[in-house]
């Protein structure tokens, strides 16, 4: 009799311990896969002046040359790698008929120490591509997958950021 009502104890504390547990477990939804249809569809949406790379087609590149505060041009290259789950995002602003160089800046140090410390608080990054052109970038990982929403405030920032924050620091320096 002991025996028996041991093993109803331990069924009952087992069947306590489980069934909460089945309640805390949500639900897992199929994330939309991040697709150059998909990136091209926010765009769309965003009703920004855009177009596909002509080599690949997981790049696309937002113009903004009207409602500019110190930039004459600004230039987004957004990347999509699907093998990495990464979307990323790059400003790149221009300011009398150039891209911001590192080259062209007396203080290169001053500037680079400047851009290192507002990284660290920054919404994004700032960088240096390739050629050395100083640009900001922020990156989407995507294996939950990516939200319009998200990803309009994203390129709505990089714009403001590139054209209000990013061509004064450089002036500064200049």
């Amino acid at each position: 009799m002991n025996m028996r009502l041991m093993r109803v104890a331990l069924t009952l504390g087992v069947i306590a311990a489980i069934v909460p547990a089945l309640f805390l477990v949500a639900p897992t939804a199929e994330a939309q896969a991040v697709t150059p249809q998909l990136l091209a569809q926010y765009l769309g949406r965003m009703s920004v002046t855009w177009k596909l790379d002509d080599k690949d087609p997981d790049v696309f590149r937002i113009t903004k040359t009207t409602g500019l505060k110190k930039a004459e041009y600004i230039e987004i290259v957004i990347t999509n790698i699907p093998d990495k789950d990464l979307v990323t995002l790059r400003a790149f602003p221009k300011t009398g008929g150039k891209f911001l160089s590192l080259a062209a800046v007396r203080d290169q140090t001053g500037l680079m120490r400047a851009m290192l410390k507002n990284n660290s608080t920054a919404f994004g990054a700032y960088i240096l591509d390739a050629s050395g052109d100083i640009g900001f970038r922020y990156v989407f990982t995507t294996e939950s997958g990516l939200g319009y929403e998200a990803f309009k405030v994203a390129v709505t920032e990089l714009l403001r950021i590139a054209d209000e924050v990013m061509v004064p620091l450089y002036t500064t320096y200049r």
